[in-house]
């Protein structure tokens, strides 16, 4: 079937067909290449004497440039009708046709009669066919790609870091958004804009451009449905935010929707929460709900849903992203273990380093090692790419190493000691506002706390717990895994070095308040004239011992 979407900015609508029996019965795509949703774009680092500047292109009626192949034309088929529907005899002298006008058009060729009966199928590649959009994107990239610009520079829903922070680029199927960081100075210097070769690519290629949505090097712009502003933050769009929470208030009003709207009123509040991943932790419920059937029809909405929707709302001011937070010169390390509790350990390494870090983290799947100057001896082989961090084990300083009072799952242990190290390092307000590097060696914590919730029961509360800690410090937190056995906080999670440390801690103490003593001791006896100023306490009661025996 076919059906009609209204677009924004008029009364124009956008033809969507119903591919879902023909994308069940193709094969599974792939994921569409380097897409960029707003979570790419919350990766962008500016400061203030060097904002960034964005320019954008946009195909027109992207899909309908798109030919298909004529081999799978036939099962893009539309609902059928007669001809005589679309003669002059039905739609007048102006809208209709002659059939020496439609036969030109037709596949299998034949004569045409008002009587028969014709399908109408697809020469371009169709909306709601689950393979148009991976080639929708994989066509776009090939023409970014052909520009000049190389894979190292997307920005892409993955989160990876570009290597080069002056110069970035992200694609979301038509729309192309090129992100420039530079001074004034650097930007009066520019000889042509940053997507000169891009339209010189399309011009090549014959692909026509939508001239309302060109523009170069604008300090404010709409990017991906979120506003830049000033080049240096991000936020969503205000007339979105308005029908966010009228549609909110009116669904708390009511208490009563079908399961396809709530979907809808979801999928935006999702698409403002990639801003700040945390605030998903807030759903869970909701995704049950919205999977009900039949989806059209309208139901009494439960109170835990409800909730859930008035909690994300209430919180739309984290939405608002600060492109300028510096990369905490800090290196995080966290373990758990049931046999004694939870351990964390800091060491400090340079801003670069941490982000270099950071990039590898982004890697799926990826592991870290620390520098070790024998090398790294017998460790276990792990998946993914391997990155040594610039730190040793002898960097990292002992947080704390606490006894569990409670045994857990080791999985929500794991996340519970990530927790108590974010919250340990929020104690200091220096470190709010900063972008950090967290390491953990357990994938399943890792993978929760990264995507910013988990359905998991073990694993559900701890994980709000975290994301309500890090929004509250605005600390946007990069997790690494880090195995075990490379781990500095491993030895502290089990408690092997606590006796020592608290050796330490009680001869330094018992040594301090012994001199405390000793200082007090000295001024009573000095102002009573038994004890000199430059003689030493200990011998000179020695000697008074002495001569009063």
């Amino acid at each position: 079937r076919v059906f009609a979407v209204g677009k924004k900015g008029g009364d124009r609508q956008r033809e969507v067909w119903d591919g879902s029996r023909i994308t069940q019965a193709a094969l599974p795509r792939p994921r569409p290449p380097l897409l960029a949703n707003p979570a790419a774009l919350t990766e962008l680092v500016a400061s203030l004497d060097r904002k960034l500047f964005v320019s954008g292109r946009d195909a027109s009626v992207f899909f309908d440039q798109l030919a298909l192949p004529a081999a799978l034309r036939p099962a893009m088929g539309r609902p059928c009708f007669a001809v005589h529907e679309l003669l002059k005899q039905s739609l007048g002298d102006e809208l209709g046709f002659t059939l020496s006008e439609l036969e030109p058009f037709m596949v299998a060729g034949g004569t045409l009669t008002a009587a028969a009966t014709i399908t109408p199928i697809s020469t371009v590649w169709p909306m709601g066919f689950g393979w148009s959009s991976f080639i929708a994107q994989s066509y776009m990239v090939g023409c970014v790609r052909e520009a000049g610009f190389s894979d190292g520079a997307f920005l892409t829903d993955e989160g990876s870091l570009v290597a080069d922070l002056d110069s970035t680029i992200s694609i979301a199927t038509d729309d192309v958004l090129s992100f420039v960081r530079a001074s004034p100075h650097e930007l009066a210097a520019m000889t042509e804009p940053p997507l000169a070769g891009l339209d010189r690519v399309f011009e090549k290629r014959g692909l026509i451009q939508n001239p309302a949505k060109v523009f170069d090097l604008a300090g404010s712009a709409t990017c991906l449905g979120v506003d830049l502003k000033g080049g240096t933050s991000l936020c969503p769009r205000p007339v979105r935010l308005q029908q966010l929470v009228c549609a909110t208030a009116d669904l708390l009003i009511a208490k009563e929707c079908s399961p396809m709207r709530l979907a809808g009123l979801l999928g935006t509040l999702h698409w403002n929460d990639l801003l700040a991943r945390p605030l998903l932790s807030c759903f869970h419920a909701v995704y049950g709900w919205v999977r009900q059937e039949p989806e059209r029809v309208s139901r009494a909405v439960s109170g835990s849903v409800l909730s859930e929707l008035a909690l994300n709302v209430s919180l739309m001011a984290f939405w608002s992203v600060d492109l300028t937070r510096p990369w905490l010169p800090l290196v995080a390390a966290s373990d758990a273990s049931p046999a004694f509790g939870y351990g964390f350990c800091l060491a400090r390494s340079s801003p670069d380093a941490v982000r270099d870090g950071a990039r590898h983290a982004a890697l799926r799947p990826h592991h870290f090692r620390l520098r070790s100057r024998g090398g790294h001896g017998r460790v276990k082989a792990r998946a993914g790419p391997s990155m040594e961090l610039p730190v040793s084990s002898g960097d990292f300083r002992v947080v704390f190493s606490i006894r569990a009072k409670l045994k857990a799952h080791s999985g929500e242990m794991e996340a519970r000691g990530a927790l108590m190290g974010i919250k340990r390092i929020l104690r200091s307000r220096g470190s709010h506002r900063h972008r950090a590097l967290f390491l953990v060696d357990a994938q399943s914590p890792l993978g929760a706390l990264q995507k910013g919730r988990s359905s998991a029961p073990t694993l559900r509360r701890v994980v709000s717990q975290a994301a309500a800690a890090s929004l509250a410090g605005d600390l946007k937190i990069r997790w690494g895994y880090l195995p075990s056995e490379s781990n500095p906080a491993d030895a502290p999670s089990r408690g092997k070095c606590m006796k020592a440390r608290r050796k330490i801690v009680r001869q330094r103490g018992r040594q301090t308040l012994a001199s405390h003593a000793e200082v007090r001791l000295r001024r009573l006896l000095a102002r009573e004239g038994l004890l000199s100023r430059s003689s030493d306490l200990s011998s000179e009661w020695s000697g008074r011992s002495t001569a009063g025996q």
